[in-house]
């Protein structure tokens, strides 16, 4: 039996770049998301680790390759489904009066968990702002909701698809059924 070694980030973190850098060209995908989710590979390998069974080096070779694959393969099948639309965030954060984003908040809340309330509101309240973002993505949400919030990456992943499917599907209906007008 192999004795555990300690796997130290630095180490490792070439390896994370390069495989994110090679799905990002592969697939058209912004590099820093893909690093992100190599990252968040990164730590999970860590924590499944199994010395007696490879080197850590293949572990997370094998699981970064084929994990950022099927990233890839899904963020490709769902290009269509973005959850924040540049221009309906716009649209709804910043030239809607406030009468109608009370009404949207009011669908919201109506429609959506807690949790996805929460995760909605911090967007159309335009939160993200004050830390010099032009639009919020996945990674300022993450940073907000699992590093301040102390959220879990499953509990993210999950409210992060409810507000997609909310955004792309119940919302236009509501902002196009002309209430806000």
């Amino acid at each position: 039996m192999k004795k555990k070694a300690k796997i130290k980030f630095d180490d490792y973190v070439k390896m994370v770049y390069k495989a994110a850098w090679y799905y990002s060209r592969r697939f058209n995908i912004d590099f820093d998301e893909l690093k992100s989710q190599g990252f968040e590979i990164f730590c999970i390998a860590k924590r499944d680790f199994d010395p007696s069974r490879a080197l850590f080096s293949t572990y997370l070779h094998r699981n970064l390759y084929g994990r950022l694959n099927d990233y890839c393969k899904c963020a490709i099948k769902d290009n269509d489904h973005e959850i924040i639309d540049e221009e309906l965030t716009f649209e709804v954060a910043s030239s809607i009066n406030p009468i109608g984003i009370n009404l949207l908040r009011n669908y919201a809340e109506k429609i959506l968990t807690k949790e996805g309330y929460e995760m909605f509101n911090w967007v159309v309240s335009r939160d993200w702002e004050h830390k010099k973002c032009k639009k919020p993505d996945q990674l300022d949400a993450r940073i907000e909701f699992c590093g301040i919030k102390k959220w879990s990456v499953e509990q993210f992943f999950e409210v992060w698809t409810e507000i997609r499917y909310f955004w792309t599907g119940q919302l236009f209906e509501f902002v196009n059924s002309g209430v806000l007008s």
